[in-house]
């Protein structure tokens, strides 16, 4: 059966009413007084959403939340600290028997991450956790649950983020406390005469010379270094890539080390021991090495880490001319907030030199002889 033409009058697509543009919703088309009520208006509904969301769901949201951080490449280190964070924030919602988290249950939390230690089972109900913790350890905590709240509302599970009350924790500024040339020295003869020298020896020299993470350092590959160039790829926080250098004292030391057992391009630089396989060094391990190293370079006026290393490697590659944004690049910050911390220490110290050794104050010190 053939098909009926079409009556083009009559499909014809009618003209928009006289009035078409103010009927629109749009804000783009709106005037400047419609789009702040518009504004208003969402803003409105919004707070009139939920805030508290209930503890038995938490947990389930917090593994989505956590899929979809491991989908946006967030790094393992990262994704295993927030977890840890969840864990205790949800033992501590059951622990209180609350119903629902809201900013008011965020508010004894974010307490007890202060005073929990004075409890008489301990932190998290462990009696092994008697100590303070590090501000900057409570801001953390602090972040980590505003990412998930924020990506509660940003996914409509609520209207607002309960921490939008709560301020950020103050972060008091710790002042860096660098190794002096001669700390540095007593560690190369401390790993000198540790149980694996060579390793212990290189492990000092490398940080020292590159100012890399602790866990950049453990990842280290013998495929990310280049020997004969004498640099190293390594990667940073946020998944990000970058090359650092190191001289010829670090590559004749770090060759003398690869020289014990041959290894291939996969496996990592630096071992945990030397044994069958190749065990790669955790960042445990690292530190507990750093922290033996201290104790027999007889450091005890200072905290000795592998983070120590970070800031001396940054004092004094200032100290030697590098310039602040080379020095933001080397060591893989995003901003220059702590880059300016090392830069304030390093011109103080330039200062007392100065005073110290002023050519026209030595000029006056012969004219009292």
């Amino acid at each position: 059966m053939p098909r009926k033409p079409l009556d083009l009058a009559k499909n014809a697509i009618s003209p928009p009413p006289h009035n078409f543009q103010k009927k629109l919703p749009n804000a783009a088309t709106a005037s400047p007084k419609n789009r702040r009520s518009h504004a208003l208006d969402n803003d409105s509904r919004r707070a009139s959403w939920p805030s508290a969301i209930a503890v038995n769901d938490v947990e389930r949201l917090i593994a989505d939340y956590l899929l979809d951080c491991d989908y946006r490449l967030m790094s393992p280190s990262t994704l295993e600290t927030r977890r840890c964070f969840f864990r205790n924030f949800v033992w501590f919602l059951r622990h209180r028997e609350y119903a629902d988290c809201d900013t008011p249950e965020l508010r004894q939390f974010l307490h007890y991450l202060r005073h929990g230690h004075e409890e008489p089972g301990g932190r998290w109900g462990n009696p092994n956790y008697k100590k303070t913790l590090r501000p900057a350890t409570i801001r953390d905590y602090y972040v980590a649950l505003r990412c998930f709240f924020n990506w509660l509302v940003a996914g409509g599970e609520l209207g607002v983020s309960p921490l939008d009350a709560i301020p950020k924790p103050p972060l008091p500024t710790e002042q860096v406390q660098p190794f002096s040339n001669e700390q540095i020295q007593a560690l190369l003869k401390a790993a000198r005469r540790s149980t694996q020298p060579r390793r212990n020896e290189a492990i000092v020299l490398f940080l020292y010379d590159t100012g890399v993470r602790a866990t950049e350092l453990c990842q280290l590959t013998m495929a990310d270094i280049d020997m004969e160039n004498r640099h190293a790829r390594v990667l940073g926080k946020g998944n990000k890539s970058r090359t650092v250098y190191f001289s010829r004292e670090t590559a004749r030391v770090l060759s003398v080390y690869l020289r014990q057992r041959p290894r291939e391009p996969e496996h990592p630089v630096f071992l945990s021991r030397i044994g069958k396989g190749c065990p790669p060094m955790t960042r445990s391990a690292l530190l507990r090495i750093i922290s033996s190293l201290g104790r027999a370079a007889g450091i005890k006026a200072m905290k000795v880490s592998p983070h120590v290393f970070r800031h001396s490697a940054a004092i004094q590659l200032l100290r030697n001319g590098c310039d602040v944004y080379s020095l933001m690049s080397l060591l893989g910050h995003s901003s220059l907030a702590i880059c300016q911390t090392y830069l304030k220490l390093s011109q103080a110290d330039l200062e007392n030199q100065h005073r110290r050794f002023s050519p026209v104050e030595s000029l006056g010190n012969r004219r009292k002889r």
